[in-house]
């Protein structure tokens, strides 16, 4: 562990005076130098690095092409919804409207309607229910 300090304050030291002199124009391509130089790790990306990312940007924007055309089928699907939806409310609206006509046109003749009619005879002799009502077939005390 003291080794890997040591190497790490040399690489420092090195990245610095590469710097100084020119060869490295940032501390980040310095750092690296002084680290191949050095012999440690190389910093940096790989090939194989790259290639990772390289597929990891283009699924990533495979799945962000996939989510646009989810969003936009999605979004002409409520679209079409909506559309359905006010559709269906101005149908509505007008059976609403019928009904309250018909309760307006219907309610003069319910009054009419609504007075007692002798009911008609219902057999082969012209008896009406109203004749043949219990009271007046059987006798159960005065009247």
């Amino acid at each position: 562990m003291v080794e890997d300090v040591n190497k790490i304050i040399q690489k420092n030291r090195l990245a610095k005076e590469l710097k100084r002199h020119g060869i490295a124009d940032d501390s980040a391509q310095a750092f690296s130098q002084a680290n191949e130089i050095i012999g440690g790790e190389k910093i940096g990306l790989t090939e194989k690095n790259t290639e990772k990312l390289q597929n990891n940007d283009r699924n990533i924007i495979a799945d962000i092409n996939s989510l646009q055309r989810f969003r936009e089928s999605a979004h002409a699907r409520m679209n079409e919804l909506s559309e359905q939806i006010s559709g269906i409310k101005s149908q509505l609206k007008e059976v609403l409207d019928l009904m309250s006509k018909l309760e307006k046109s219907n309610s003069p003749k319910q009054k009419i309607s609504e007075e007692p009619k002798k009911s008609a005879p219902i057999d082969r002799n012209n008896v009406s229910p109203d004749d043949v009502q219990i009271d007046k077939i059987f006798y159960y005390g005065q009247k």
